[in-house]
C-alpha cells in the first residue's frame, strides 16, 4: 500500500493552522513560550485575578497570599513592569469583573457581600450606588451592566457609572439559575445554568432594555460565570454537560468533539475562566479550567497547553505591543514570546500524538496492518549554534492498540542549524490492529509539523 496521509489527533503546546497552497491543508506550530514581564517585589505568592489595559496603562487586580500579606489589591503596572498600588477591594480569591467605558473602569470583586470599585486613571474608590455580591460587569451601548445575588441583571445610567435602583431585570424565559449577562453583537446575552437570553437595548423602560423572542436559546448554558468569552466574530462558553459551544449568526453550534466533551464533564465546569488570544491572524480561545488549560484554534482544532498541569497562563491582555497574560499560581505576569521556549524558567514539552490507522480505513476491519517506516514532513534545520538544540532531536513510538499502550522511545535528528534537507525517517518493523504514532520534543528550538506518512502492507491475521 502506499504512505497514508495522517493528521494530528491531540496537540500539546502546539497550534494548527491552514495553510492553503502549501505541502498539507494544515500544519501544526509551535505555541510561543513565556518570558516574564512583571514580578511583584513585596511578596512572593499570591495569584493574578484580572487584567485590562484602560487608558493606555496595564490595570490589575492580584491576590498575595504571602508573607507580605493577604489581600486583594488594584494595581497599574505601567510598560516597565513597575506598579503602582491604587489600594485593596473587597477580599476574593475568584477571578474579578473589569470593564470601562474609557473614562472609567467598574471592577467587581466577586466577593461575598461586595459593591463595586471605580476607578478614573487616578483614584480608588467604592461606587456608592448598584446591587450587591457582584461578579461579572459587562458594558453595551453606554450602559455598565452587572449580576448581583437577587437572580436579576442590573444596568447603570446611559453615559454613567451610576445604577438607579429598579433598573433591573430577571431572565425570563426559563427559571433556572442566572449565571451572567455578557455583552456581544450588540444584543445583551443573559446566560443560566440551562438557557441563554437575548436582550436588546430599547433605550426605553426599566430597565432599557427587552428580550428578543426569537433568539431565545434553550436547553444548553453555563455554570461558570468567568467561562464566556467572544471573538470578533462568535461567543464562546462550555456548557454544563462539557461541550463547548460557539454562538455566531444568533445561532450555537458544538465545536467539541464528543471524547473532549467527556474529557470536560470531568474538569470543575464552574471554576473555568475564559478569554481570547489573538496571535498571528489567529484567535486562540483558551478555557482555563483548574485541572487542565484548552485552547481552540477558532475555525481550526483544539489543542492542549500543558505545564505539568494546567497551564498557568490565565486572563489576557494586549498592552505596550505585548501579549500579556497574568499567572493563575503566582503574581507575576507573563509575554508571549515566539523566541522563549519556556515558560518562563520551565522546560516547555510539545507533542503530536497522530491518528490511529486501522483495516477499517482500506475496507478491511479487524485486518492487521505491518508498517515498515514512518516518514515526518518537519521544519528540518533550525538547530542553534551551541548548546541545547545544536543537534535538536524528535522523540518517536509507536502503540500496536490505538495508545493504550506504547513501544520505547526512539530519537531522531532533525537537522543542525540550516541543514533543511535532512529526512526525517524512522524504518521500523511492527505489526497490529490500531497504529497509532507520538512525536515529541522538548529542545528550545522552533519545529513545526507539516505533514506524515507510513508504509503500510496488509498483514496475515
Amino acid at each position: 500500500m502506499p504512505s497514508v496521509p495522517m493528521s494530528a489527533q491531540k496537540l500539546v503546546n502546539m497550534y494548527p493552522r491552514q495553510d492553503p497552497g502549501g505541502v498539507s491543508e494544515v500544519s501544526v506550530y509551535p505555541f510561543p513560550g513565556l518570558t516574564t514581564f512583571y514580578d511583584s517585589s513585596d511578596n512572593t505568592s499570591g495569584v493574578i485575578l484580572g487584567m485590562q489595559t484602560f487608558l493606555g496603562q496595564l490595570r490589575i487586580v492580584r491576590k498575595a497570599t504571602g508573607a507580605g500579606g493577604s489581600t486583594a489589591t488594584f494595581r497599574t503596572i505601567d510598560g516597565g513592569g513597575n506598579e503602582t498600588n491604587h489600594g485593596a477591594i473587597d477580599d476574593t480569591t475568584r477571578p474579578v469583573g473589569m470593564a470601562n467605558d474609557g473614562l472609567n473602569m467598574l471592577i467587581a470583586p466577586n466577593a461575598p457581600g461586595s459593591e463595586l470599585y471605580t476607578f478614573d486613571g487616578t483614584t480608588l474608590s467604592t461606587l456608592g450606588s448598584g446591587p450587591n455580591d457582584e461578579s461579572v460587569i459587562t458594558r453595551l451601548n453606554n450602559h455598565f451592566i452587572t449580576d448581583s445575588d437577587d437572580n436579576a441583571f442590573h444596568v447603570s445610567d446611559a453615559g454613567s457609572t451610576t445604577f438607579t435602583s429598579g433598573e433591573s431585570a430577571e431572565p425570563e424565559s426559563d427559571p433556572d439559575h442566572f449565571t451572567a449577562p455578557y455583552a456581544f453583537d450588540q444584543w445583551l446575552w443573559l446566560f443560566g445554568e440551562n438557557s441563554i437570553e437575548p436582550w436588546v437595548n430599547t433605550g426605553v423602560g426599566t430597565p432599557p432594555f427587552e428580550r428578543v423572542n426569537g433568539g431565545i436559546i434553550e436547553g444548553i448554558g453555563t455554570l461558570s460565570k468567568h467561562g464566556i468569552t467572544h471573538t470578533p466574530t462568535a461567543l464562546y462558553f462550555v456548557d454544563k454537560s462539557g461541550v463547548a459551544y460557539a454562538i455566531s449568526g444568533r445561532q450555537p453550534q458544538a465545536i467539541s468533539p464528543p471524547a473532549l466533551s467527556r474529557l470536560f464533564r470531568t474538569y470543575s465546569l464552574d471554576e473555568i475562566t475564559a478569554f481570547v488570544i489573538p496571535w498571528d491572524g489567529m484567535q486562540f480561545v483558551v478555557f482555563s479550567f483548574p485541572e487542565a488549560t484548552w485552547a481552540y484554534a477558532e475555525g481550526v482544532d483544539w489543542f492542549e497547553l500543558d505545564n505539568n498541569g494546567a497551564w498557568h497562563g490565565v486572563h489576557y491582555a494586549y498592552a505596550y505591543g505585548k501579549h500579556l497574560v497574568g499567572d493563575k499560581t503566582s503574581m507575576k505576569i507573563h509575554e508571549l514570546d515566539r523566541d522563549a521556549f519556556t515558560w518562563a524558567g520551565t522546560a516547555i514539552k510539545r507533542r503530536r500524538t497522530l491518528h490511529t490507522i486501522g483495516g477499517e480505513q482500506f475496507n478491511e476491519p479487524r485486518r492487521r496492518m505491518e508498517m515498515s517506516k514512518l516518514r515526518l514532513n518537519v521544519s528540518s534545520g533550525t538547530g542553534l549554534t551551541t548548546g541545547q538544540g545544536e543537534f535538536p532531536k524528535l522523540m518517536l513510538r509507536r502503540s500496536l492498540d490505538a495508545g493504550k499502550t506504547w513501544g520505547m522511545e526512539h530519537w531522531i535528528n532533525t537537522g543542525t542549524l540550516g541543514d533543511f534537507d535532512t529526512q526525517i525517517e524512522w524504518p521500523h518493523m511492527a505489526a497490529g490492529y490500531q497504529l497509532t504514532f507520538d512525536v515529541a520534543y522538548t529542545d528550545p528550538v522552533s519545529i513545526a509539523f507539516h505533514s506524515a506518512g507510513v508504509e503500510l502492507r496488509a498483514a496475515g491475521d
